[in-house]
């Protein structure tokens, strides 16, 4: 994928996320730096698996991000702990294809950066 990294995608979400709470939840300035962290690992697992798109999404009910990688195929072995390390630390993961194209679709569902401001 073309130098597109994941954390600038999550960052450009998560603020337009941040923009509609309001005055009501605020960024917490260390679940960001860990949600920073996750997108390195990501931007690791995507060229491992020659990923070709990724889609950043806020559920504002649930005050979660979802990161979904699209991909051809997605072959894991055991040893690749850092695939495992992620998938631990998400709320879900999910595989599921495409409906545009058929390609794969790795999505990891990760707690929300917020908290609700005093």
């Amino acid at each position: 994928m073309a130098n597109i990294k994941c954390f600038n995608v999550v960052e450009s979400v998560t603020d337009e996320a941040t923009k509609r709470f309001g005055a009501m939840f605020h960024e917490n300035a260390d679940r960001k730096t860990i949600l920073k962290q996750y997108c390195e690992a990501i931007d690791k697992i995507i060229d491992d698996i020659s990923g070709n798109s990724i889609e950043v999404d806020v559920d504002e009910i649930k005050m979660t991000i979802s990161i979904a990688i699209g991909c051809d195929e997605v072959i894991v072995y055991p040893e690749d702990n850092l695939f495992y390390q992620l998938a631990e630390r998400s709320i879900t993961i999910k595989f599921y294809p495409d409906e545009d194209d058929g390609s794969m679709v790795l999505e990891f569902v990760f707690p929300g950066i917020w908290e609700r401001s005093i």
